[in-house]
């Protein structure tokens, strides 16, 4: 039974990115996250991350996302929890 948990797991990430992928501007500011997420994510944890949050460039008080590093690091983080995104820096994002 487990196993059918992961393959469930699997798909509904997949089905989550693709829909992510399909609404998200190709660069969006932090702020707007909620309105994608629905809470599946704090902002606060986000900004807390640090390193091992998404890549970002900060634009005066907003930090700035592109689309698809953040959908890298998302799946990861959805696949794993903050653990799996603490090897970051290892992983090519840029």
């Amino acid at each position: 039974m487990e196993q059918n948990h992961v393959g469930n797991t699997h798909s509904f990430i997949e089905l989550c990115l693709e829909s992510l992928r399909t609404s998200l501007p190709p660069i969006f500011a932090r702020r707007v996250l909620p309105k994608y997420l629905g809470g599946a994510i704090a902002l606060g944890t986000i900004a807390n991350l640090g390193k091992d949050g998404p890549p970002y460039v900060q634009q005066g008080r907003n930090a700035i996302y592109e689309k698809e590093s953040f959908l890298k690091w998302f799946q990861l983080y959805l696949e794993g929890g903050i653990k799996a995104v603490k090897t970051l820096e290892e992983r090519e994002f840029k």
